[in-house]
């Protein structure tokens, strides 16, 4: 009976042993398995987290941008391309005409100049004469137009001491764009 009795302690020591066994590695397992889990889940979350922080950045740099976008839309619309320069010019004349004046236009002999690579000035010397409330709305309206121009060296003279009407002489300073077709 002794043997029996040994043999079924021993059985039960073995077979407690491996229960044992299974508990103490499975719950190695587990808790490992759970902290691998658990630094999954804080990665993911950090990773979530810089996402939507670069998704915000986007949503910023892309507002910024349609921003930059409208208003260089709005400055190109204000400039005149270079292919509609003599447009440009006539348009003045026709101005001239409308407001009863005598006008001259000459490419100027002062220097053109490069803004950069899609930006451009040039210079036309424009000789006005005519009654003096005339040349004046004659300004205006070359201040009104679409496109963006300065007028420099502004001289004002009376044509003679008996007449009301003035000579006006200015350069007329015009800014050009110039298009990727134009560049090629």
């Amino acid at each position: 009976m002794d043997s029996v009795k040994r043999k079924t302690y021993v059985n039960i020591l073995v077979f407690a042993s491996i229960i044992f066994a299974m508990f103490y590695f499975g719950f190695i397992y587990l808790v490992e398995e759970e902290e691998n889990l658990s630094l999954e889940i804080i990665s993911k979350k950090k990773e979530a987290r810089q996402l939507k922080s670069q998704n915000e950045q986007i949503k910023e740099i892309r507002s910024v941008h349609q921003e930059w976008q409208e208003k260089t839309e709005t400055v190109l619309k204000t400039v005149t391309r270079s292919s509609e320069l003599f447009e440009y010019v006539i348009e003045i004349k026709d101005l001239a005409v409308e407001n009863d004046i005598e006008l001259e236009t000459i490419l100027s002999a002062k220097d053109k100049g490069k803004i950069d690579n899609d930006f451009s000035y040039t210079y036309y010397k424009i000789k006005a004469t005519g009654h003096f409330s005339n040349v004046m709305k004659f300004l205006a309206s070359v201040e009104n137009l679409k496109y963006y121009s300065e007028m420099e060296n502004i001289f004002y003279d009376s044509v003679d001491e008996d007449s009301e009407e003035i000579l006006f002489t200015a350069d007329l300073k015009i800014y050009l764009y110039r298009n990727q077709d134009e560049k090629n």
